[in-house]
């Protein structure tokens, strides 16, 4: 008699809040009100999204404190991926004379730490979220010093291309003219076979110079 094999149907896919009986969404509310009481989590179970949402608190050189309307997003891919940040209720606006994104901030409020290859954020620490809200902090902080004199208060990439172009030259050791020829293969303008010539000028054949360089970068900004 032949054999008979029988596929069972595959169910839906759990969020992952639920998954492992949801011990990652049970470890993350107790890390968040021992250190951060004044946030709360919401799931929106029709849209299968988690937030994190309420006042942070962040305490100045007076002695005083200011408490920051803050949002976290949860993407679908939590905790491989880290949440995404926002200014809840449009708190900061551009500084005069500058556009909004001076601040590291988008117009729909999100926050831009660091560019995503150089992201801290690591999915197996039980104390990720800690850190990535203490970050938080350090950026709010930076805000409330903006809002005084219009510079930012600390070390900065741009944004978009030209913050990964600077990613890229920090990475090649700060050489413009070896960022110039290998940023548009790093970045996808620009294709060179693996038996021509390395962009770099040095004559030799790209697998044998500069290839390696260039799979490396592409795959630590794809990463994220």
């Amino acid at each position: 008699m032949a054999a008979r094999w029988f596929h069972q149907k595959a169910g839906p896919v759990r969020p992952w809040y639920q998954r492992d009986s949801g011990v990652r969404l049970t470890a993350d509310k107790a890390l968040v009100a021992e250190h951060f009481p004044t946030l709360a989590f919401r799931i929106d179970d029709k849209a299968q999204v988690v937030y994190l949402e309420g006042p942070l608190s962040i305490d100045s050189n007076c002695g005083i404190d200011t408490s920051i309307e803050t949002r976290l997003v949860f993407p679908r891919t939590y905790p491989q991926s880290e949440p995404s940040a926002y200014d809840a209720v449009r708190r900061f606006k551009p500084y005069p004379g500058k556009d909004i994104k001076d601040r590291h901030l988008s117009s729909s409020g999100l926050c831009c730490f660091w560019l995503p290859p150089l992201s801290p954020w690591s999915p197996l620490d039980p104390n990720a979220l800690r850190d990535f809200i203490d970050q938080l902090i350090v950026f709010w902080d930076r805000q409330l010093i903006y809002d005084d004199n219009g510079k930012w208060p600390g070390p900065a990439f741009d944004h978009d291309e030209k913050g990964y172009r600077q990613f890229i030259q920090e990475e090649l050791n700060d050489d413009a003219g070896l960022t110039n020829a290998l940023a548009p293969l790093v970045l996808g303008g620009l294709s060179v076979g693996r038996n021509e010539d390395c962009p770099c000028g040095s004559r030799r054949k790209f697998k044998k110079c500069h290839l390696r360089n260039v799979e490396d970068l592409r795959w630590r900004i794809a990463r994220r």
